[in-house]
């Protein structure tokens, strides 16, 4: 919601694990949270079943504008789980994944690729994601391999030549992580949308151009956490991508952060950085990437039954990786 206040048009839920999604009441209930102006809203799930997936969709396709299938994902939980980027040698169950929601889904299906190693294979790749049924492709401008240090530039012209051989909207991804990008990108790749994952996360004002200090940006953030309650966990995580500069240049402020167990407690340190005058305005440089705080991620595992009685033990990570 407040990404939307400054100025995304367009917002994901966090990636939804079909299986568990369809087999666990209280993953449903404590990750689906949702409220009558979150929209437009695309709701994100992997899957690597075509039934599971449709079966997964049914459940939310009343309350969202779309359902996407995430093939971006390069994490090894989604290697060891089979989703993800980690489909893409598998074309005809993506097709398969597509179509089954394309034709028994009152919602359009969506979806979100990587790129190939080479253009012949990226093209006849995101072709067949047309041809499945997605209504929208985006296409985050790396491949699978390309993450962490390995991550570089986005490749905004491969995303241009998607653009120019499919009829369907194609939204760019990768590298937007300055409100000076956004122009860039939308000139290089041609695209009809653009995304930004982790510059939005550290910035959720980046599509606005305003110029905010951190402080003032997390306090609105705790603000919009009180109105549309959330886990404290996704407070705690959103903080150390909000406070990054701050974080960084003054330890003794992540220590007391580290410790902190509420949001009134977290507003106390804000008020002592503004004391001590070390408040500071957005980083924009990028080059402050390069630092970042433990991960904050939360796992949880799942015991699921399928319809033969057979039991599955699954690792659900939530939160959000530096490099997804």
């Amino acid at each position: 919601m407040m990404c939307r206040k400054y100025g995304s048009d367009l917002a994901y839920t966090p990636m939804f694990h079909s299986k568990v999604f369809i087999s666990s009441e209280s993953y449903r209930k404590r990750n689906f949270t949702t409220c009558p102006e979150d929209r437009p809203l695309l709701v994100q799930f992997c899957a690597n079943d075509p039934e599971v997936f449709l079966e997964a969709a049914k459940y939310v396709e009343n309350d969202c504008d779309g359902v996407d299938l995430n093939l971006g994902c390069p994490q090894g939980i989604a290697k060891r789980g089979n989703y993800g980027a980690f489909l893409q040698e598998k074309q005809d169950l993506i097709f398969q994944l597509i179509n089954k929601l394309a034709k028994g889904l009152k919602v359009p299906i969506t979806a979100k690729i990587r790129i190939l190693d080479t253009e012949e294979e990226t093209l006849k790749y995101a072709l067949m994601v047309q041809e499945a049924g997605a209504a929208i492709l985006a296409v985050h401008g790396r491949t699978r391999i390309q993450k962490g240090q390995l991550a570089g530039h986005a490749n905004w012209e491969m995303i241009k030549k998607i653009k120019a051989a499919l009829r369907i909207p194609v939204i760019a991804n990768g590298s937007v992580e300055r409100y000076e990008d956004i122009e860039e990108c939308e000139k290089e790749s041609n695209c009809d949308g653009l995304m930004s994952a982790g510059g939005l996360l550290r910035n959720p004002a980046l599509f606005s151009g305003e110029v905010i200090k951190e402080v003032d940006l997390f306090e609105e953030y705790m603000q919009f956490a009180e109105k549309y309650p959330v886990r404290f966990s996704n407070v705690r995580a959103h903080m150390y991508k909000m406070l990054q500069k701050t974080l960084s240049t003054h330890n003794k402020y992540t220590q007391m952060m580290n410790v902190g167990k509420s949001i009134e407690e977290f507003r106390g340190v804000l008020d002592l950085i503004r004391e001590n005058g070390d408040d500071t305005f957005l980083n924009t440089d990028l080059s402050a990437n390069s630092w970042s705080l433990p991960s904050r991620h939360h796992k949880e595992k799942f015991i699921v039954t399928d319809k033969k009685g057979v039991q599955e033990e699954y690792v659900v990570e939530d939160m959000f990786p530096d490099d997804y």
